[in-house]
């Protein structure tokens, strides 16, 4: 009987070891959690699941990932959870984010699916399109302001759904 017990002990002992931290988000206005809303009235401590993704309306949010991590999801975005290995994998999938990991934290982020450089904070967008640096000079030098323009790829059809082959809503002339 004694084994037994030991037994049990030792495996929720090591299921607790490999399972995720919780992860919570607490938001000031109403989100989404795979597609279901959440609304503002209840938006407090939200547990989530790997598998998960949250979606932000109008008002930002705050994802919580155990004492490891804080991701401030700005306006307008999203993040899908998952788990990977012993921890777990925030992909921003759009929008952008600004985050704060603790050291011994078991957390890797990804923008777009594609995985981000490990630093204790920074921020993420997943702007659509290409982005290119445009460099604006004035008088002889004088200064230099730098500027980020998203290049966005133009939709195939127009809004009535007719081809985009020529330019939508205007009269040909």
């Amino acid at each position: 009987m004694l084994l037994r017990g030991i037994v049990l002990l030792v495996s929720a002992a090591a299921l607790a070891a490999a399972a995720p931290p919780a992860m919570t988000v607490t938001a000031a206005g109403g989100f989404t959690v795979n597609e279901t809303g959440v609304p503002a009235s209840a938006a407090a401590a939200i547990p989530v699941s790997p598998g998960d993704e949250i979606t932000t309306g109008d008002a930002g949010a705050v994802l919580r990932v155990g004492n490891e991590a804080v991701l401030v999801l700005a306006p307008h975005s999203s993040v899908r959870t998952a788990q990977k290995d012993d921890g777990v994998l925030l992909d921003l999938t759009g929008g952008s984010l600004e985050y704060k990991l603790t050291p011994e934290a078991k957390v890797q982020l990804a923008n777009r699916g594609k995985a981000v450089a490990r630093a204790a904070q920074g921020k993420l967008s997943a702007a659509r399109g290409k982005t290119l640096p445009i460099v604006l000079a004035s008088g002889a030098g004088a200064g230099v302001v730098a500027a980020t323009v998203a290049l966005v790829r133009r939709s195939q059809t127009c809004p009535d759904g007719t081809p985009a082959d020529h330019d939508c809503g205007t009269a040909s002339k």
